[in-house]
């Protein structure tokens, strides 16, 4: 008699977090391998079986060569709809024509909302006016800003970088040493959350010249001192 289960993987098709195995994504689809030595008969799919989700059957998704995929779609409808973000598991299950059952468990945590804009402005020591109003007569200025924990944040130029930093668990991140033109600067700030969700968001900085604090230099004498 058969009493070998069927041999199965799955793992997501594409992690797009910071590491590719970390279970952080913005694409919740699943890829993986059915097979067995007579043949694979059912593939069941359960999403989040601990919170009461229910078998469904897609073994239409199985390829000739054991291979299958659940889309995004896929995945929503077996959370009736939408697929809520946040963390998320997936149970497979394969059976033989016997009833031969092998399951398996792929965890993930579902991100596709876009960061929002990220705050940012002068650090305290570079701002020489009113408090937030991102004018400044310094040449050379440091920012301070706060975006999602853990981002990548970019800011550019005209189409160039001027540098890429990764915010801190709290959030926060900063740049350093940004030479600031008199009048306007223009800048295009770019944000990757750990999911791979990316934003972007413009930050307008101005360079006032300095008040003028310095006396007119004066000198003066007789014109014509004809004394002895």
């Amino acid at each position: 008699p058969d009493t070998t289960a069927p041999s199965l993987s799955a793992a997501l098709a594409n992690d797009t977090g910071t590491r590719s195995d970390d279970g952080l994504t913005r694409d919740p689809s699943v890829s993986g391998h059915a097979a067995d030595d007579k043949a694979v008969s059912q593939l069941q799919a359960t999403l989040d079986p601990a919170s009461g989700g229910v078998a469904a059957d897609v073994t239409g998704s199985l390829q000739a060569d054991g291979s299958f995929t659940l889309s995004a779609g896929d995945l929503a409808t077996l959370a009736g709809g939408t697929l809520a973000q946040g963390a998320h598991v997936l149970r497979l299950t394969a059976r033989d024509a016997t009833g031969n059952a092998r399951a398996v468990e792929v965890g993930f945590s579902f991100d596709s909302t876009a960061p929002a804009a990220p705050t940012l402005g002068l650090a305290a020591a570079s701002d020489t006016g009113t408090v937030g109003d991102l004018r400044t007569t310094a040449p050379v200025v440091d920012l301070e800003g706060s975006t999602e924990a853990l981002a990548t944040v970019t800011l550019s130029q005209g189409g160039s970088s001027l540098g890429t930093v990764t915010a801190a668990a709290d959030g926060r991140f900063g740049f350093s040493g940004l030479a600031l033109a008199l009048g306007d600067n223009a800048y295009t700030v770019s944000v990757v959350d750990p999911a791979g969700n990316a934003g972007t968001s413009t930050l307008h900085l101005t360079r006032e010249d300095a008040p003028d604090t310095t006396a007119p230099s004066l000198s003066a004498a007789l014109a014509n001192d004809t004394g002895t």
